[in-house]
């Protein structure tokens, strides 16, 4: 498993945080240790690094025994060997956490045909690759309070450029969770499911994990972006539960929806994400939306948090055996607002 993402993203916490959750253990999860060619500090702990002589360090890269550049950072270097690589072949589970430009090598398949070629294709298909990402307004909070006085605008923008193209790369094919200010729980939790369905598509490749989302989705925005990548995230199958015009109309009022129905399936059924779209009658009670969870039978019901008819979807999960995820909400115009702004409601 591959952990990254932008500067200041918070992947380091997410990571720490999630290797002391139940799944972690469960499945052994393990840290991949760089070698660092300097001495250990005073409080240290002893496996935050393999801590070698720099001398070691120059007849590794030059054996060719690195997977990474040696990178300088401040009056020490590190880079990681191919043997902490090569304990997956002794059946661990890893966790790496690396750089967007090294990640991205890893999506495209250049970085296990480069180091393991004989084994990329297993490589590839066994590895997750997780970009834990922010809006930018929280980036630059966080990256403000972690620098203080030192904080240089300018240089983080530079590196913001330089990692793009790779972000970009990982946007498409890696699975990308949002870790928003004060959510370090639910981002956890998100991710803890990501690996679980992982780790049953290896176990056993014609397993599935269906995930079932249910809304309006009248004019697709960001904050619906955001909760459907999510639950996506969480399994295999994304299906999409989606109301009525008439249901709308009654839930929203005069105005809407702005897109009929039909219109509102094929949008959402044009993002690669959503794998399915299911069409809810005009009458739907109680008792109709308990039947369609069932015919479904998702694995996952994920909703936005405080969703104001949790208690309903938890009873639903139960009925089928299935968890309740909750997705963290952003701060994003909502439909209405959107309408009211372009003056269409």
């Amino acid at each position: 498993m591959v952990i990254t993402g932008p500067p200041a993203s918070g992947k380091d916490t997410v990571m720490n945080y999630f290797l002391k959750h139940e799944t972690a253990r469960v499945l052994n999860i393990q840290k991949v240790i760089t070698n660092t060619d300097r001495k250990i500090r005073e409080g240290e702990p002893p496996d935050a690094y393999h801590f070698i002589s720099p001398r070691d360090l120059d007849r590794m890269d030059k054996n060719g025994e690195l997977v990474e550049q040696i990178v300088q950072t401040g009056v020490s270097r590190k880079a990681t060997s191919k043997a902490e690589i090569e304990r997956l072949f002794l059946g661990e589970n890893l966790i790496w956490r690396i750089d967007p430009s090294l990640a991205a090598m890893i999506t495209t398949g250049k970085f296990f045909k480069k180091h393991f070629p004989k084994h990329s294709e297993t490589l590839m298909e066994n590895t997750l690759v997780v970009c834990i990402n922010a809006p930018k307004d929280v980036l630059e909070l966080r990256r403000k309070k972690r620098e203080g006085k030192n904080y240089d605008r300018k240089n983080f923008a530079l590196r913001d450029e330089y990692e793009a193209p790779h972000l970009d790369i990982l946007q498409r094919k890696a699975i990308v969770i949002d870790n928003l200010e004060n959510h370090l729980t639910e981002t956890v939790e998100v991710l803890a499911q990501s690996v679980k369905t992982h780790h049953a598509k290896i176990k056993n490749k014609k397993s599935e994990t269906v995930v079932l989302v249910g809304g309006c989705f009248d004019i697709i925005h960001y904050g619906h972006i955001h909760f459907l990548k999510n639950a996506k995230a969480l399994g295999t199958h994304l299906v999409v539960a989606l109301e009525s015009d008439k249901n709308i109309k009654r839930l929203k009022g005069k105005g809407r929806p702005i897109h009929d129905q039909g219109k509102r399936r094929e949008m959402l059924e044009s993002l690669n994400f959503v794998d399915e779209v299911i069409i809810l009658g005009d009458k739907m009670l109680d008792k109709d939306y308990d039947a369609m969870v069932k015919k479904v039978h998702p694995q996952v019901i994920a909703v936005t948090k405080g969703d104001s008819i949790l208690d309903k979807k938890q009873k639903q999960a139960k009925a089928v055996s299935a968890v309740v995820v909750e997705i963290p909400k952003i701060k994003s115009p909502s439909t209405s607002q959107i309408a009211k702004l372009l003056k269409i409601e």
